[in-house]
């Protein structure tokens, strides 16, 4: 190659070319990707199908091969992604009737309403309050009993987090209540990995009518829980006393009118220590005759 009429030996004539390709380079190891919305409903469409054939055939006779694999049938069985059949349920069904029928179904069958996905950690509440159009499905979560609110993902977002993210305002009063009847205050002071609360996260995002809904409720515990210390004061007054009083005769006539109410009908009233000197007075007098009776 000539430069200004000099050869350079060290200069190749041809150069590297390699850097200004346009094609995209494809790596001989693909990175994992997530399961998208298709593939994940044909995983979970047949699972909850059996469910459905498991509870239909339920006290009948059927084939054997059938009816072991009807019995293998696991409620809460995972995908690759290590979410639960509850959380694919609520994440990836595209029809809204189908997702409520299968859920109901595996709600009574005792689906793990508390399970976190392996990833992100994340419960079914959490995606019902992340994902538009959930709130029917929010809604029946938080009917169960032992749905958890404290729970965390990785991020150390709870569902009231995600509810106030989002500005799910029916799925946060619902939440909120449920929390003002257990007066869970700490669930409304948890924090995430950036040290937000529910409260900030909604007015940070503009979401004022989620975060006066905390604010509402969390005065209305605090008035509550301050009128149950004034009770406590109030316990030696005279006042009280009246009431405990009142309180333990209306409990004894209540015992009093069970035990009437038990007595066999049409029974009449016996005087019990009349009946007993009427029987001392006549095993006396038998004895009184059979002494006589041996001396004569």
């Amino acid at each position: 190659m000539e430069y200004l009429g000099v050869k350079s030996p060290r200069l190749n004539a041809r150069r590297c070319t390699y850097s200004f390709r346009t094609d995209e380079f494809v790596p001989f190891i693909k990175p994992p990707s997530p399961v998208g919305p298709p593939e994940s409903e044909e995983w979970v469409m047949p699972r909850l199908r059996t469910l459905q054939a498991k509870i239909l055939t339920a006290g009948l006779q059927l084939p054997t091969k059938f009816r072991l694999r009807l019995e293998m049938f696991d409620v809460n069985e995972r995908n690759n992604e290590g979410e639960s059949l509850l959380i694919a349920t609520v994440k990836y069904l595209r029809d809204k009737s189908d997702r409520i029928k299968f859920m109901q179904l595996l709600l009574s069958n005792d689906a793990d309403i508390n399970f976190q996905g392996r990833r992100d950690l994340k419960t079914a509440l959490m995606h019902a309050c992340s994902i538009a159009d959930r709130d029917e499905e929010g809604i029946m979560l938080l009917r169960i009993k032992d749905c958890n609110l404290s729970l965390q993902d990785y991020l150390g977002n709870t569902a009231l987090m995600y509810a106030a993210l989002n500005g799910r305002e029916i799925l946060m009063e619902h939440m909120v209540d449920t929390l003002t009847k257990s007066f869970g205050f700490s669930a409304l002071k948890l924090v995430n990995c950036v040290g937000n609360t529910a409260e900030d996260l909604a007015i940070r995002n503009g979401h004022h009518k989620c975060a006066r809904i905390i604010q509402a409720k969390r005065l209305h515990m605090l008035s509550c829980l301050q009128r149950q210390m004034n009770m406590i004061g109030l316990v030696s007054s005279r006042h009280w006393k009246c009431y405990t009083a009142v309180y333990k005769c209306a409990e004894r006539w209540k015992k009093e009118r069970k035990k009437s109410s038990q007595l066999p009908f049409l029974t009449i009233p016996v005087d019990r220590r009349r009946t007993t000197s009427e029987a001392i007075k006549r095993s006396r007098s038998e004895d009184k005759d059979s002494i006589h009776e041996m001396r004569n």
